[in-house]
C-alpha cells in the first residue's frame, strides 16, 4: 500500500489545475480579509480533490512564513486509495496545513502545488510500516540518551551512541523525502519542485556567509549529525534521475535544462 500512488497514473488531473488557480488567486490577493474568503474555498476545493478536510491557516509572523507544513489527523478505520486517478485520503479524518505568506510571495502558482503534492506524498508514503517502526525504535532511544548527552562528562560518553541513533533517524528521513518528491513528479510538477529546491539552496548558501562563529560551530555539529532533510543538490539530483527514467518523455522546461545545467546534470 506504501506505493499505491505509483497506480495513479502520470498526468497531472485538471484537478491540480485549479490548485495552481487557487494559489494564484492567494498570491494576487493582498487584503487579509479577502484572503481568509479565499482559504475557505481553497479548503473546500482540497477536500473535493482528496476527500478529506482541510484546515488552513496562513502564517503572517513566525518561523513558519516562509515554510508549508501538513499535520494529519489519521483515521482508524478509512483506508487510502484513488478515485479518477487522483488520490483519496480516507484515511485521514482531517489535514491541517500551514502555510506561510513569505512562501506564496517568493514561489509560483506551480512551485506552490509541487510543495503541497510533496507533503501529500509524505502521507501516501507513511504506510510504510517498516520504517515507522525504526523511527519509533530510534527515537524512543534519543529521548533516553539525550538528558545524558547535556551532561559536561557523561556526555561525551553518550555522544557515539547519540550519533549512531541519530544518523539512522535522518537516514529513513531521508528516505521519505525522496519518496515524498516522487508524488509531484509524476504528475508533472517535477520541473517546478526542482526550482523551488534550487532556490532554497541559493538562500542557503546565502545565508551561511552570514553566521557567526558560534553559530558556523553549531552547524558544524549538525553535520556531524546529519540533517532530517537531504541536501539540495542530491534531492535535485534525484529528482532528474526520476524524470530521466520515468518520465522523460514529459519534462521539457527551458527552466529544468537550466537547472541541469547548473549542477552539470545533463
Amino acid at each position: 500500500m506504501g506505493n499505491i500512488f505509483l497506480e495513479i497514473g502520470i498526468h497531472a488531473p485538471n484537478s491540480f489545475k485549479e490548485i495552481d488557480n487557487k494559489f494564484k488567486e492567494l498570491k494576487l490577493e493582498k487584503d487579509r480579509s479577502k484572503q481568509h474568503k479565499l482559504i475557505v474555498g481553497f479548503e473546500n476545493t482540497l477536500e473535493h480533490i482528496f476527500g478529506t478536510t482541510f484546515s488552513i491557516e496562513l502564517q503572517h509572523m513566525g518561523s513558519y512564513t516562509d515554510n508549508c507544513a501538513i499535520l494529519p489527523q489519521y483515521s482508524k478505520t478509512g483506508k487510502l486509495s484513488y478515485k479518477d486517478k487522483i488520490i483519496q485520503l480516507g484515511n485521514i479524518n482531517k489535514i491541517y496545513m500551514i502555510l506561510g505568506v513569505d512562501l506564496i510571495k517568493e514561489s509560483t502558482p506551480r512551485e506552490l502545488t509541487a510543495i503541497l503534492l510533496h507533503e501529500i506524498g509524505h502521507i501516501v508514503n507513511h504506510s510504510s510500516q517498516t520504517i515507522l517502526k525504526i523511527q519509533k525504535l530510534f527515537s524512543n532511544i534519543s529521548s533516553f540518551i539525550d538528558p545524558f548527552n547535556k551532561i559536561p562528562i557523561i556526555g561525551g560518553i553518550f555522544f557515539p551512541l547519540l550519533l549512531i541513533v541519530t544518523r539512522t533517524m535522518h537516514w529513513t528521513e531521508h528516505v521519505g523525502e525522496y519518496n515524498a518528491d516522487k508524488f509531484p513528479i509524476q504528475y508533472g510538477y517535477g520541473d517546478e519542485l526542482a526550482s523551488v529546491i534550487h532556490k532554497w539552496d541559493l538562500q542557503y548558501c546565502k545565508d551561511k556567509n552570514k553566521v557567526s562563529l558560534l553559530q558556523k560551530i553549531g552547524i558544524f555539529k549538525d553535520i556531524l549529525l546529519g540533517s532530517t532533510h537531504p541536501g539540495d543538490s542530491k534531492r535535485i539530483k534525484n529528482i532528474v534521475n526520476e524524470i530521466k527514467l520515468n518520465y522523460s518523455k514529459k519534462y521539457k522546461s527551458k527552466r529544468l535544462n537550466n537547472i541541469l545545467d547548473y549542477y552539470s546534470l545533463r
